[in-house]
């Protein structure tokens, strides 16, 4: 039997602005909202405006102008802000309703193409149906009805093959036993999505979609992933953290699927199998009116493998939270890795030696160890590139190239390797080299937001900002929490064109590092707005952070472009 609708869509002024008000509230008191202070004041904005009776105003670029403080000349073709805030926060929304608003009799969502929010009554389920499922709607008589191609209704053999067979030689059981008090590395099973309607087409989509995942994931070094049908049951109805710990895996993915008109819409939940803790929840909203299929697949299961096994992705960072102060003197080769990444995130100086020191054991240890190899010419690069990181005996830039090209003379692919011997290239001023080895990592694996940066920071450094900047916009869109460094070259870019506003915003989400750098960089911003005292406020903090720190003489080292230079150097005295 078909499930009845539970929900129905109405604009703001169909309902009390009393009841609307109250389920904003809701929403923002809720720790399960998870948007920036930003997203929030955006969402406020559109609802207020919508009550107001302004619905028809609400535009990229009011709310650019009202809510992100961009100037009155505010482009939102030229920056992108408004919509890509809008998409975080469709994302911030849907994990609010999966979670704690699931029961909620309101519901306030902002569609697909649009600002506009628009409320949800969510009825009382039908007699026997579980509470726990998100709701699901059939399409309203006057909306067309979701056509599949005919290829479709054959996926569902086809995609279960495909993902037996793209898991030969990939996945490792991980078995429990006793570990020493180190971290080690992460395995993963993928559990099918629950899929909540009864539909042949949804099925096959639903399947294909987690093919997808692992073959995706499989790129990524350092995640074991384990596929439930190699001989181990599943048992119905089991909670995933009970099969994470049957199975002796660390985490397990799971999540439901449904459609609603021509909206698919994938939930999923990250949960460590030891505690039964949801480590992160991903909501996918798309559209499928384009009849594109493979091009959804790809885009849902591409943002999935990046948010969660990225270099600076979820997986990495839950268990980074675990590592103790320093590494001890057993610890595992991926452990060390794992500290290598952390150093990569916030340059701390204290960090680099210990973490040196364990790579070294690593590499010892097992000689065959491509990432260890990598890791250790990239933290070789570190020591002899950077004015904040002390010297380390015997290390240089032959040192560094000599241990990445020894990481791929083990595996040629491996994509660290690549973007390590890549920047020390661009140290050398062998620019060509350096951008080919960085367009190689991004084609080895297109879901690693980190080298799509390395790219586009490569470009934007020697002045191609016209392709450096989009990729940079695309890695910091596919990651969950953005390093800081990855929008230097966004606030850069701003100062070129003489955008002061634009320059202090991502100058602003670069200081989180707590860098010299950044401060550097907000201090220019403020010059360039002509805010004197904020400017010398900011360089009082950068020399308070590294004294005595030349901003201009780092990019210099960086081997940024003349033009980047001057502009630069202008701004931090306040000549702009």
């Amino acid at each position: 039997m078909e499930r009845q609708a539970s929900f129905s869509d109405s604009a703001m002024d169909m309902f009390c602005p009393d009841d609307v008000r109250a389920e904003l509230s809701r929403i923002l008191a809720s720790t399960s909202f998870r948007a920036t202070r930003l997203r929030r004041q955006m969402l406020s904005f559109v609802i207020e405006e919508t009550l107001a009776g302004r619905a028809s105003e609400l535009k990229g670029y009011t709310i650019g102008v009202h809510v992100f403080g961009r100037p009155t000349d505010f482009d939102p073709g030229a920056d992108p802000v408004v919509r890509l805030e809008a998409r975080r926060l469709r994302n911030d929304l849907g994990v609010y309703y999966a979670e704690a608003g699931r029961n909620n009799k309101l519901r306030i969502t902002i569609p697909i193409g649009g600002y506009v929010p628009v409320m949800t009554r969510q009825q009382p389920l039908a007699q026997g149906e579980p509470e726990d499922r998100p709701p699901v709607a059939e399409p309203d008589d006057n909306a067309a009805a979701i056509r599949f191609p005919a290829r479709v209704k054959a996926m569902a053999v086809g995609a279960a093959l495909i993902l037996t067979f793209a898991a030969a030689g990939l996945w490792t059981i991980l078995g429990r036993e006793e570990r020493e008090p180190s971290v080690v590395k992460p395995s993963l099973v993928i559990l099918p999505l629950k899929v909540l309607s009864d539909s042949d087409e949804d099925r096959s989509l639903a399947l294909s979609i987690v093919s997808r995942i692992v073959g995706d994931l499989g790129r990524f070094p350092g995640l074991s992933l384990y596929d439930p049908r190699q001989g181990i049951s599943q048992e119905p109805g089991a909670d995933p953290a009970y099969l994470g710990r049957q199975w002796g895996v660390s985490y397990v993915l799971a999540g439901e699927f449904w459609t609603r008109g021509n909206i698919v819409t994938v939930v999923t939940r990250l949960v460590e199998s030891d505690t039964g803790r949801v480590v992160w929840t991903g909501y996918h909203d798309r559209d499928l009116s384009s009849e594109d299929l493979s091009a959804l697949e790809r885009e849902i299961s591409s943002n999935l493998a990046s948010a969660l096994a990225q270099p600076f992705g979820v997986i990495r960072a839950d268990l980074a939270r675990a590592l103790s102060d320093s590494p001890g003197p057993n610890s595992e080769n991926y452990e060390c890795v794992l500290r290598g990444y952390y150093f990569r995130r916030t340059y701390e100086p204290k960090l680099h030696a210990p973490i040196m020191s364990c790579l070294e054991e690593a590499v010892e240890r097992d000689p065959s160890d491509a990432e260890a190899w990598a890791m250790l010419g990239f933290m070789h690069f570190a020591s002899s590139a950077m004015s904040i990181i002390p010297d380390y005996p015997g290390v240089t830039l032959d040192s560094a190239a000599e241990h990445a090209l020894h990481s791929l003379d083990i595996d040629p692919e491996n994509i660290l390797g690549l973007k390590t011997l890549s920047v020390v290239q661009h140290l050398r001023e062998n620019y060509a080299d350096a951008e080919r080895l960085a367009r190689l990592a991004a084609a080895l694996n297109p879901n690693d937001p980190d080298a799509l940066y390395q790219l586009g920071w490569r470009l934007a450094i020697r002045g191609n900002f016209a392709e450096g900047v989009p990729l940079i916009e695309a890695a910091i869109e596919q990651t969950v929490s953005p390093p800081g460094p990855y929008y230097h070259l966004l606030a850069i870019d701003r100062l070129m064109k003489g955008d002061g506003e634009g320059m202090l915003a991502f100058a602003t989400r670069a200081s989180v590092d707590g860098s010299a750098l950044s401060q550097s960089l907000v201090a220019m911003a403020e010059n360039l707005l002509g805010h004197r005292e904020e400017a010398q406020r900011a360089i009082a903090r950068m020399n308070e952070i590294t004294p005595h720190y030349e901003a201009i003489a780092r990019f210099r080292a960086y081997k940024a472009t003349d033009e980047i230079i001057a502009a630069m150097t202008a701004a931090l005295e306040g000549k702009s």
